[in-house]
């Protein structure tokens, strides 16, 4: 006999209809597949103003950014945004974005357009391939139009519209008043609003690392860690934040087999004094380590800290974060995190040891630069 009757049955089949319809226009609205770009992370005072509307409200992790609407970013603050197929824009403290066009490429065809309008501040942005030779992504400025083609841009712009545009990998240009001008890796041009790009002059904030450079416990080249091997590094001072992204030959790994662990490090002697802090000519060259800032993989637990290397032990850790996208890491921290120091010396370090916390298990390892050091001035 039939637990149901007939009517019972059919109640409940026009029910079911009635919950797939309305599941409908929810469940066909994802971010990638309606062309729209979604906030992934944010530290502080981070706001949005939607097209529909004048009023400014608090971002949110997750929200959904249509053609139309405006982010910013306030003092000490930081914002992440990704578009589809993974590419993003990381918004530093005091910069504004308009978001102008999206547009998606199907399977059927078509190219990929993100374009932008940044009215001040300072963006970097990390664009996936675009395979397509009509794709776009392309940051307007009030004195210049700057685009990128799967490849690392850095964009600022002062007040009074000056723009700086930066390559730290792959394919850049700048086009201003007619003209268009290809800026080479590790290079940057400048607008002055009303006139042409500048010729590109060496990046003062960017560091160039050869390839398959890796090495073993006692210093011999070794194959096969390229996610350990620096390509390039850039840093930037701005509002008393200093922020190093460490772009690698391959994508960082999700997760490290235990008991290893793979560390991505900025290693900074905060006295200039080689006397003090740890010394190693393999890993530090010619530095005394005061205090190192670690981003960790063991396992799949992600840490970042700041390390005291006098005491071993972690300092206040509020003002250090990191992010990853693909075969790129960033970590920003507050200057007096190392030693209240707005200048020192430093190198960047990539290393594998098999088992956590025994230094003595090195597995691989690459350093930037490979002979003496860097130095990092705050204005």
């Amino acid at each position: 006999m039939s637990k149901f009757s007939f009517w019972q049955k059919l109640l409940l089949i026009m029910l079911g209809i009635i919950t797939l319809a309305s599941c409908f226009p929810a469940c066909s609205k994802s971010p990638a597949g309606s062309g729209a770009t979604v906030v992934t992370s944010l530290q502080g005072d981070v706001q949005v103003q939607k097209k529909s509307d004048s009023n400014w409200i608090k971002a949110s992790v997750q929200m959904v950014l249509q053609p139309g609407d405006i982010i910013k970013t306030g003092a000490d603050a930081r914002a992440v945004v990704t578009f589809f197929e993974g590419t993003t824009i990381e918004l530093k403290a005091g910069t504004q974005i308009a978001v102008s066009e999206l547009t998606k490429a199907t399977v059927q065809g078509g190219a990929t357009t993100i374009r932008l309008k940044q009215q001040i501040g300072n963006t970097v942005n990390t664009v996936s391939k675009l395979t397509d030779s009509a794709s776009r992504y392309e940051i307007e400025t009030p004195s210049a139009v700057a685009g990128v083609r799967g490849s690392i841009m850095l964009v600022s712009v002062a007040q009074d519209g000056t723009t700086k545009v930066t390559n730290q990998e792959g394919h850049v240009y700048v086009n201003a008043r007619g003209v268009e001008v290809t800026i080479p890796v590790g290079n940057s041009s400048t607008v002055q609003p009303g006139q042409p790009p500048a010729p590109p002059q060496p990046a003062a904030n960017i560091n160039l690392d050869p390839a398959d450079d890796t090495f073993e416990s006692k210093g011999n080249p070794i194959s096969g860690y390229q996610y350990l091997d620096i390509v390039n590094e850039a840093i930037d001072y701005t509002d008393g934040t200093w922020s190093f992204t460490i772009k690698l030959n391959a994508n960082i790994p999700s997760n490290v087999e235990a008991p290893g662990v793979v560390e991505y490090d900025v290693m900074v002697d905060a006295d200039n004094n080689v006397k003090t802090g740890w010394q190693s000519s393999l890993l530090f060259n010619d530095l005394g380590i005061d205090y190192y800032v670690y981003f960790s993989i063991a396992g799949s637990t992600r840490k970042c800290a700041v390390i005291d290397t006098a005491t071993s032990a972690p300092v206040n850790n509020l003002g250090v974060n990191y992010s990853t996208s693909g075969d790129t890491v960033k970590i920003w921290f507050k200057y007096d995190l190392t030693g209240a120091s707005r200048s020192f010396n430093y190198i960047v370090l990539a290393r594998q040891y098999s088992k956590v916390g025994d230094p003595q298990t090195l597995v691989a390892a690459d350093k930037l630069p490979n002979q003496g050091h860097l130095t990092a001035t705050g204005q």
